[in-house]
């Protein structure tokens, strides 16, 4: 198994959760561009960044057990584009993922 660290600090993947969580405030009202400001913050990060926020996200939802086993499994699995992995990341609870991922990852998944 690969070792993966974390290209994103703590600080800015829980800014991220933040602005996923106040972009989410009111599902019921959200426009089509919604998703924007969240998508502009993951690409001006960059692609591994991308990978990143996507395996944390995973870990949140508790689809794995470990940073490192998600970011391995996905990285297993073949990455696309930036675009169609942001695509990934568009879900409504993202903040909440996010937020739940963070605290279970180790120290060691840091950079």
């Amino acid at each position: 198994m690969q070792k993966f660290v974390c290209s994103i600090s703590r600080k800015d993947l829980q800014g991220l959760s933040d602005l996923a969580m106040q972009v989410y405030r009111n599902p019921d009202e959200l426009p089509f561009t919604y998703f924007r400001p969240i998508r502009d913050r993951l690409y001006s990060w960059g692609f591994d960044a991308i990978k990143d926020a996507q395996a944390v996200m995973y870990l949140g939802r508790g689809d794995y057990d470990s940073y490192q086993i998600a970011r391995n499994d996905l990285e297993d699995s073949g990455w696309l584009s930036p675009e169609i992995e942001i695509n990934s990341l568009d879900k409504i609870p993202l903040g909440e993922y996010l937020q739940a991922g963070i605290s279970k990852m180790k120290s060691t998944d840091w950079a």
